[in-house]
């Protein structure tokens, strides 16, 4: 996984789940900045913060790694 995949697919979650950043960051215990960096590509989290992430969201870490065509994830 990369750091703009990553973002692309945090973007595509928040905007389907009509969730901010300020949300996302309170649901995961971390800095909003935190999310903003991944949502800028600027850095993206480990892969034990990753499954954290997936338990605390309800979503598969497999999820993360569904894309189409176009490169744009695809969440389930």
């Amino acid at each position: 996984m990369n750091k703009l995949y990553f973002s692309k697919w945090l973007t595509k979650y928040l905007s389907e789940h009509k969730m901010t950043q300020q949300e996302l960051s309170a649901i995961l215990h971390i800095r909003q900045s935190q999310i903003s960096n991944w949502l800028n590509a600027k850095s993206y989290p480990g892969y034990i913060s990753i499954i954290t992430i997936c338990e605390k969201l309800g979503v598969m870490p497999t999820d993360l790694f569904s894309i189409d065509r176009k490169g744009v994830p695809q969440l389930s």
